[in-house]
């Protein structure tokens, strides 16, 4: 029995077993791909019985709701082993592993598969069988508006590395020319996507990652460098366009609103410049069909955004206001996880119109969930949740004497929580003055 008439057969028996709605739901392209790997890590021979044990579990992991709602997806196999498409919400994490262009055409292509979990996440796997569906390809118009990252001077090499991006709304066609009469199944041209940028620093990176990294590019293009903390301005960028870097601080649900007499949809992201000394802000705002894009991001991460549509600038020439436009290109990087025992360092802080420093701006505060043991001289804005009452202790200095001490338990937009003791002197006296709901 030769191999098409083997997969014929599994294709039967495996339909009959997962009571698939259609014979023709199985794809053979899933299926050939999913055998072949099977049989590659069996490599001195396995039974039919173990070989459909298998092929069952990978149908049902691919097809479960619990797989489907999962936050980021880092397959392709949805788009071969399903009729229609995933849900429109779907996050897809892909790896670019190769471009070219249709035959006599100016179309350019991207094939793409599945990215590799982060380093943190595949390190806790230990020794966990690798996911087959992580080798499938398929093809992925690239839209017009990533054409210059191809063959601009300033990106030179950008896909010549192991790229990563980040889609939703996807969607697969048909663009034919398949052999045997089989679907060229083809993702269409979408820019609901950002581009993934990495550094050396990122303690969460696998070291087949740590080999490609952007620090060249995060210089010539935003200006930015790592220190190993957060990012610094390192001079002008050689990017002639307007461009932004900051840090997301907040993610507003999206809203309907009016704006030039027509009703929309608006979803904004309230960011700070984390690499400026007087850390400023930045709303970004997208509209319609690109609030898609808001949903590839998550508080802390970064985001980079070039030629977007400026609407105000502040001191400096910096944008205060603005909105992923026509002609935007979004790029995002994770939030770099601080090492235990770091020292969190103090630096000038900004003051509201009544002379008050303001935190809510501060770009080098800390959120409460990103404590970690060992951190000194942190930066906190959080709402006062709890206040104890005062429980002296006796003072070791000073015989009969009593120091103050008060415990006050504090939660932010994180809604994670952690208790502050606050002891004698001016903070012991302020802490009776202290309610919950204050900031």
């Amino acid at each position: 029995m030769d191999f098409e008439q083997t997969l014929d057969s599994l294709r039967d028996e495996l339909h009959s077993i997962v009571r698939a709605e259609r014979r023709d739901d199985i794809s053979w392209n899933w299926l050939a791909t999913a055998v072949c790997g099977i049989i590659g890590e069996h490599s001195t021979g396995i039974s039919r019985a173990i070989l459909m044990t298998e092929l069952e579990s990978q149908w049902h992991a691919l097809s479960s709701n619990e797989v489907l709602n999962a936050e980021v997806h880092r397959t392709v196999g949805y788009f071969y082993s399903r009729v229609g498409n995933p849900p429109s919400t779907a996050v897809f994490e892909l790896k670019i592993d190769g471009m070219r262009t249709i035959a006599d055409t100016q179309i350019w292509l991207w094939t793409v598969s599945g990215a590799p979990e982060p380093g943190g996440i595949a390190a806790a796997a230990g020794t966990a069988r690798k996911r087959n569906t992580g080798d499938m390809q398929i093809d992925f118009f690239a839209h017009q508006r990533y054409y210059p990252l191809i063959g601009g001077a300033e990106f030179q090499g950008f896909f010549s590395q192991t790229r990563t991006l980040l889609a939703t709304a996807l969607w697969k066609s048909d663009r034919g020319g398949g052999s045997d009469g089989q679907p060229m199944h083809t993702l269409l041209p979408t820019t609901a996507l950002a581009f993934v940028l990495r550094v050396k620093d990122d303690p969460g990176l696998s070291d087949a990652m740590r080999k490609h990294t952007d620090e060249a590019l995060l210089r010539d293009v935003f200006g930015v460098a790592f220190d190993g903390r957060r990012f610094e301005a390192c001079g002008a960028p050689v990017f002639n366009a307007d461009q932004v870097w900051c840090k997301i601080a907040q993610i507003h649900p999206p809203t309907t609103t009016t704006r030039d007499g027509r009703s929309g949809v608006c979803q904004e992201l309230e960011c700070v410049y984390e690499q400026h000394a007087q850390a400023g802000a930045v709303t970004v705002a997208f509209w319609d069909n690109d609030t898609a894009v808001a949903r590839l991001f998550k508080t802390d991460d970064y985001i980079g955004l070039l030629c977007p549509v400026v609407h105000t600038r502040g001191d400096g020439g910096l944008a205060t206001s603005l909105e992923y436009g026509p002609q935007t290109i979004a790029f995002a990087m994770g939030h770099v996880q601080q090492l235990p025992g770091t020292c969190m360092t103090q630096t000038d802080i900004v003051r509201n119109d009544l002379g008050y420093f303001d935190y809510s701006r501060y770009a080098h505060r800390l959120r409460v969930g990103q404590l970690r043991s060992d951190m000194s001289n942190v930066t906190l804005l959080a709402t006062v949740q709890l206040v104890s009452e005062n429980k002296p202790v006796a003072d070791p200095d000073c015989e009969g004497a009593t120091i103050d001490r008060c415990a006050v338990r504090l939660v932010d937009a994180s809604a994670a929580t952690c208790d502050v003791t606050l002891w004698g002197g001016d903070l012991g006296r302020q802490a009776a003055r202290i309610r919950p709901g204050q900031l």
